[in-house]
């Protein structure tokens, strides 16, 4: 008999970064144990007459998807944009009473970054007596991104609270695991890390380089990275490889990130990237010589699971980062990835340097990173441990 879930809290949906593309992955790996997923947006974010066709549909790769709002886009106005978003919270409301009436609502799965949505739909849950199960990706109070004082005081009580309005917790890290431990969370928990389609990467091939280079993919939000990835690849001086920086966010600071390249010494080797389509995205991933991805030692990289490092294992290329949070938990180094310490230049630039000088432990590593990535990963593994997790199935 089939279950249905309604996946709300967060918005977008099915374009957008690193926790759409989750989000995403996980219904979809639902709907392979016959779960009817249906998510539920409650205002649009998109750019009015983009991705038309699409939004033209109630239905994206098997997963229906609703914006309660009456529109997937943002508007211009203000006063309008604020209407939509009060609109689509009550019909939110509506909607879910509506399935639960028909016996089309057996759980709900929230993914979000403040402790007043989780509030919402936490009390939604309690009185159609549904379920909420919570997918928490990050340490909220850790986020290095400029923040209102609202915004502080949301995230402070989100990391404190949101446990107390839902069943269960699903869990991204292993130090958001031992958060909820150590602060004697009574809930089920289970850790679902990275997440990523093997089959689709599968049929993409790679495009052959004339310079083989190393890549970083990332947003703008972490700049320090960016400059990090820039300075170690100049102390390299490597004249054999180039640097592709495919860079997501504020215009102004990728135009930030040119300036400061064209004053740099490899200048000529370094190619920025931005808005590329997904399906380009992943063949410069699987053409590119190794693939970037420097955590450091704060709180917010310990806490969260990069995306992109189960993009990176099915790329089937070699990766090069650093022994901490949750890639020091998988990854070993000079086996699976290649993995600097700590988050310096130096040790980073001396990975990237004996990567540089082996092609065949290159080809190895990158191998062997696509078989773990296989067996810890995929949607169609993780799917089945998030349908039995919700639905009590062994």
């Amino acid at each position: 008999m089939s279950k249905y879930l309604f996946y709300t809290g967060n918005t977008g949906f099915p374009f957008g970064h690193a926790q759409v593309e989750r989000q995403k992955l996980i219904a979809k790996g639902l709907t392979l144990m016959d779960c009817r997923v249906t998510v539920l947006n409650t205002y649009g974010v998109h750019r009015p007459g983009t991705h038309s066709e699409t939004f033209s549909q109630d239905q994206y790769d098997g997963i229906r998807f609703i914006y309660s709002s009456g529109t997937p886009y943002r508007s211009s106005s203000f006063l309008k944009r604020n209407l939509l978003k009060a609109k689509g919270t009550l019909n939110a409301v509506r909607v879910l009473y509506l399935h639960r009436r028909k016996k089309q609502l057996d759980a709900m799965l929230v993914t979000c970054n403040s402790v007043f949505t989780v509030m919402f739909y936490g009390i939604i849950g309690w009185l159609l007596r549904v379920p909420v199960v919570i997918d928490v990706v990050e340490y909220r109070g850790a986020t290095k991104i400029p923040k209102s004082l609202f915004k502080k005081m949301d995230h402070y009580l989100y990391d404190r609270w949101y446990h107390l309005f839902v069943k269960k917790i699903i869990c991204i890290s292993d130090f958001l695991l031992n958060v909820a431990k150590r602060n004697k969370i009574k809930r089920p928990l289970i850790k679902i890390p990275s997440i990523v389609d093997y089959s689709l990467f599968d049929n993409i091939k790679a495009e052959p380089a004339n310079t083989p280079f190393y890549l970083y993919c990332g947003s703008t939000h972490y700049f320090e990275i960016i400059l990090f990835i820039i300075e170690s690849f100049e102390k390299l001086n490597d004249n054999s490889r180039n640097l592709c920086l495919v860079l997501h966010g504020d215009s102004q600071r990728i135009q930030k990130v040119k300036e400061l390249i064209s004053q740099g010494s490899r200048k000529d080797a370094v190619i920025v990237m931005s808005n590329l389509p997904y399906e380009k995205l992943v063949s410069l991933y699987k053409s590119a010589y190794a693939l970037l991805i420097p955590l450091r030692n704060t709180f917010q990289d310990i806490a969260r699971f990069p995306h992109k490092v189960g993009e990176y294992c099915a790329a089937g290329r070699p990766i090069i980062s650093t022994n901490i949070g949750e890639v020091g938990s998988f990854f070993r180094d000079m086996d699976t990835a290649m993995l600097a310490e700590s988050y310096d230049e130096g040790q980073f630039e001396a990975k990237m340097r004996t990567l540089s000088t082996n092609s065949q432990l290159a080809d190895t590593m990158g191998n062997k990173s696509y078989l773990l990535g296989k067996n810890n990963f995929d949607y169609i593994y993780l799917g089945k441990q998030v349908y039995r997790f919700i639905f009590d199935q062994k």
